[in-house]
């Protein structure tokens, strides 16, 4: 295998990694409440899904936002902006 298939290997590994351990957080069921509304689905694969895909024009990915300050806030109003009809 060459290394810019390992090295993407192992970014996919460590993505996957951190949506584990954050959904096992009091921060993930907060935005799972959210969620299940934006997705109008009771399950929280979605959230876990959008949460690992890139913001247009944030450059981020929000479960990169998360671990920042106010990132937590920045990421439900991201959802509540959805849930309302806006842009994200």
């Amino acid at each position: 295998m060459n290394s810019e298939v390992e090295n993407f290997i192992r970014e996919q590994r460590e993505l996957l990694e951190r949506i584990e351990a954050f959904s096992m957080s009091p921060q993930f069921e907060l935005l799972a409440s959210t969620g299940r509304e934006v997705f109008q689905s009771p399950s929280d694969a979605q959230l876990a899904s959008w949460l690992l895909q890139p913001i247009f024009g944030m450059g981020k990915r929000p479960i990169d936002l998360v671990d920042e300050p106010d990132g937590l806030a920045q990421v439900v109003n991201l959802l509540q902006r959805t849930l309302h009809g806006g842009c994200v």
